[in-house]
């Protein structure tokens, strides 16, 4: 993620001299090279706009030269599009700062007035979205003599996904605990949507104990007037009741418009429950939308249930239903079912079948658990799981007079002792005539290239996929993707810009094995079998501190918000160096040295200068990354630390963004060894953990540990004064 922020002066002028060289006597400066650099540095970036829009979506950047007395020469920058048919040629489009034409001679940082030449170019891609729906991408290419080979075609790729939406209730039970006679007792539930595209919430359905009530907003039909068009009618949160009866109830014309939350947004449903007894009571709601995931036509939705003075015995199926989805006619399948006591009391399963008996399509395999009945129960206590798998074995295709392929379809009942007597778990397949399709895939990295099975990269690379399967009936056709990502732990990253995407990307973040794998599905929809390669992910030569963390209230670590929005916890990874000063906030006697904007490497000054004169790259340290939305990593890297120098580690708790408490864990790597591995305990916002200090090149004792009583060093609220900071 790239962080916007901007400080404010500590009192410090930083003076850029250019001073000439030549004279009687006097050494002659070594030419440095010029090397391209790109404001913010994000390679990889979404561009979301709305069909028909008539505003398009930009992405800015600037093309900087960071050495100074040198010139950096941009002969192009252009754009290729991957569109879609019918497109407008100008879909995506770039533009830059007024006046400059390629090509473009940079100056380096502070050479601007002395050379007469721009110190930086602004580039401008816009995307209008089309008509049609469908994925595109661009790939903007810097043509330039930078230093490095491999930089002087820079690239940037552009992806504009389908934006779809993605219903989340969190949590899908509101229990509001034991309430007496005659009190109410209140909680909420927050719908969330975490996908792309708006969330259109079309309907609430809802059934169960009148004494439930919840909050909705929306445009009430009872406020519009006559003839006033609905984008006049306010929206307006108002309770509603639950009500009792064996058919639901739902909103339906109440609302004369639906509820939308856009992407990364929320609404907060207040739950009140009024007890009139002490019996248990319940309340299922079903949150119909435009998720694809759920068939709003159909009546599925998102499930939630509201529970009060629930105790006693309960039973859950988990997954509550189960579907093979289509398969090859003569196949084996099997899936397993959990059966979960989710009460305080122990429950008795009694009997364990499927309705349809032996004319089911389906069987149960019961071992290792057997077969309950009255006389012999199976018994779980507060807490037990208990699995049984169901397996589908099509002899047959079934199909309508039409020719239409029908689901096979049944139910597993459960008969139990909890309030809820028998739970009823949907089985359904669909078998077909076919063959399955042959998934194959490849691997390719920016620095190694094609990368092959059990093969290893870097850390920090970012892996592109490039689907290579292939369907072997006549007409047939690869028609979606699913991959998958088996991670080591601390890495929070995802497939981009989706794991349904055929093309997508991956950043190894953290250093480990990685198993990557794909599923294929033709247009009958028939599966392949997965296809797997293991990468491993090496920490690369010279000394790498990594920082990671889990912040156990935060649902989901691995979204990105973009700037503005607050997705997870921000902790920082500190880096100082000897020389560095400040206060002494932790009272040892002398001066703690974080937030010191030259001796601290860390976010606000990533690539510091430690070696005067020293190769820019190799002898000086770097953040490789700063992550600001939860889980990290945050990667340090020096690949040339001179001898006999130690380095001070601190770990940094910048906000937590509301999602409170967060557990850190450092690794130091000399070489591509793990040598040093900590997690502490837990830090609150700006807490600070003085971890001890690395030292690079001392392979034999690589990391020296702070400790008070045999604990880490954690100090509370730590504020450097001296650091003034305003986003």
């Amino acid at each position: 993620m790239t962080r916007t922020r901007t400080a404010k002066h500590l009192g410090v002028t930083l003076l850029a001299v250019l001073a000439a060289c030549g004279g009687s006597g006097s050494k002659q400066k070594v030419y440095d090279p010029p090397i391209i650099a790109i404001d913010p540095p994000d390679r990889e970036v979404l561009l979301l706009a709305s069909t028909g829009a008539e505003q398009g979506q930009t992405h800015d950047f600037s093309i900087r030269n960071t050495v100074s007395g040198s010139l950096l020469t941009v002969s192009s920058v252009t754009i290729e599009q991957s569109l879609c048919a019918g497109d407008p040629e100008n879909t995506f489009s770039l533009t830059w700062d007024d006046g400059v034409v390629f090509p473009v001679a940079i100056a380096g940082p502070g050479d601007g007035p002395a050379t007469g030449k721009p110190e930086s170019v602004h580039v401008q891609v816009t995307y209008t979205a089309p008509d049609t729906v469908c994925e595109r991408s661009a790939t903007v290419h810097i043509l330039s003599d930078t230093r490095d080979a491999d930089e002087r075609d820079l690239t940037i790729r552009i992806t504009a996904p389908i934006p779809t939406p993605h219903i989340v209730a969190a949590p899908t039970v509101v229990d509001l605990g034991m309430v007496e006679e005659g009190q109410s007792a209140e909680s909420f539930l927050a719908l969330r949507n975490t996908g792309l595209g708006d969330l259109v919430v079309s309907d609430v359905r809802y059934k169960g104990s009148p004494r439930f009530s919840f909050t909705w907003k929306c445009q009430w039909a009872d406020d519009q007037g006559p003839d006033e068009p609905l984008d006049k009618v306010p929206f307006i949160e108002k309770w509603v009741q639950v009500e009792g009866g064996a058919e639901p109830t739902t909103l339906g014309s109440a609302c004369a418009g639906p509820m939308i939350i856009p992407a990364n947004g929320e609404y907060k449903v207040r739950v009140r429950y009024e007890a009139v007894d002490d019996l248990p009571a319940k309340a299922f709601l079903t949150f119909l939308s435009n998720d694809p995931d759920y068939d709003a036509a159909a009546g599925q939705g998102m499930d939630v249930e509201f529970w009060a003075n629930v105790s006693g015995p309960c039973l859950r199926a988990i997954p509550d239903k189960v579907d093979f989805g289509t398969v090859m006619k003569g196949t084996f399948h099997a899936e397993a079912v959990e059966l979960f006591s989710c009460g305080d009391k122990t429950v008795e399963v009694t009997s364990l079948a499927l309705q349809a008996g032996d004319q089911s399509p389906f069987r149960l395999d019961l071992q290792g658990i057997g077969t309950p009945s009255e006389a012999e129960p199976l018994v779980l206590n507060p807490g037990d799981r208990k699995t049984f798998m169901v397996t589908y074995l099509p002899e047959a295709v079934k199909a309508a007079q039409d020719g239409t392929v029908l689901s096979d379809e049944d139910t597993i009942r459960v008969a139990n002792s909890s309030p809820r007597p028998e739970v009823l778990v949907p089985v359904s397949g669909r078998a077909v005539e076919g063959e399955k399709p042959v998934c194959e895939f490849k691997i390719t990295s920016p620095k190694e290239g094609e990368v092959g099975d059990g093969e290893s990269v870097l850390v920090l690379d970012r892996l592109s996929f490039y689907d290579q399967s292939y369907d072997p009936m006549p007409g047939g056709g690869v028609v979606a993707w699913e991959w998958s990502a088996t991670t080591p732990p601390g890495s929070a990253d995802v497939f981009q810009p989706s794991y349904t995407f055929p093309t997508p990307t991956f950043e190894v973040n953290v250093v480990g094995d990685y198993l990557f794998c794909l599923k294929v599905f033709n247009t009958l929809g028939i599966p392949s079998d997965p296809c797997c390669k293991l990468v491993h992910v090496k920490a690369g030569e010279g000394c790498v501190v990594e920082l990671t963390w889990e912040t156990p209230l935060d649902p989901d670590p691995t979204d990105e918000c973009g700037t503005g929005k607050n997705c997870g916890s921000d902790m920082d990874l500190h880096i100082v160096h000897r020389y560095a000063g400040g206060p002494d906030i932790d009272k040892d006697g002398q001066p703690d040295g974080f937030f010191d904007t030259k001796w601290d490497c860390f976010w606000f000054n990533p690539r510091p200068t430690w070696v005067e004169g020293g190769d820019p790259v190799l002898d000086q340290p770097r953040l490789d990354r700063d992550d600001t939305d939860g889980a990290g990593p945050e990667n340090f890297h020096y690949d040339r630390s001179p001898p006999g120098e130690c380095y001070k580690v601190g770990v940094h708790y910048w906000d937590d963004h509301t999602f409170g408490a967060s557990y850190p864990t450092l690794r130091v790597f000399l070489d591509g060894d793990l040598k040093y591995e900590k997690k502490a305990p837990k830090m609150k916002m700006q807490d600070l953990w003085e971890a001890g200090e690395v030292c690079c090149a001392n392979p034999d004792k690589p990391f020296v540990e702070y400790e008070v009583g045999g604990a880490p060093v954690i100090i509370p609220q730590y504020v450097n004064p001296d650091f003034n900071f305003n986003p």
